[in-house]
């Protein structure tokens, strides 16, 4: 049983549950997109790559973490976490700074409860608070239950990546 669901800032003490939920992500994407590949590593650098984040000002990180109740004990679960940080732009554009959102994870289970929304706002109030005025993010093309979050949250397309691979090519191509 579920007593109730918090959304609360996140810390490197949270980075090794973050850590499983964005690998339980990257490899339900792998079942939609082919060109995702994951080393042997990644769990462990996407914890080196949160942790370098978190221990700069200019990360944030919301966690969303519910009581799981059962037989009278109650143990604390994380379902959730946005994984966000202020980057400098080029200097040829302003805002010379904006927000970033690197990752936004929720358990299967958990998706569709409002808990993304929740996780999205709070970073968008944190941004606020510091200043920022844009927030810049990617997502799959092919992720579509990511596009509809993103525009259901206002979230518009802004640039196009491309991806091609060369490992058919023999070097002999001209």
């Amino acid at each position: 049983m579920i007593e109730s669901i918090q959304i609360r800032e996140g810390g490197l003490r949270d980075l090794d549950a973050a850590a499983a939920l964005w690998i339980e992500m990257m490899r339900e994407f792998q079942s939609f997109e082919d060109r995702i590949q994951l080393s042997k590593w990644a769990e462990e650098y996407y914890g080196k790559y949160g942790e370098t984040h978190l221990r700069s000002d200019d990360a944030i990180m919301a966690v969303a973490e519910t009581d799981l109740i059962s037989d009278g004990e109650t143990a604390s679960q994380i379902v959730g976490f946005c994984l966000a940080y202020r980057a400098r732009n080029y200097l040829m554009f302003m805002p010379p700074r904006f927000g970033y959102i690197s990752d936004i994870v929720i358990r299967p289970p958990w998706r569709g409860k409002g808990i993304g929304r929740s996780l999205v706002h709070e970073v968008e109030k944190r941004f606020a608070a510091q200043g920022v005025t844009v927030i810049q993010l990617q997502v799959y093309c092919s992720n579509e239950g990511g596009q509809r979050f993103w525009e259901r949250m206002g979230y518009q397309p802004y640039i196009e990546g491309r991806h091609k691979r060369l490992d058919h090519l023999d070097g002999n191509d001209e």
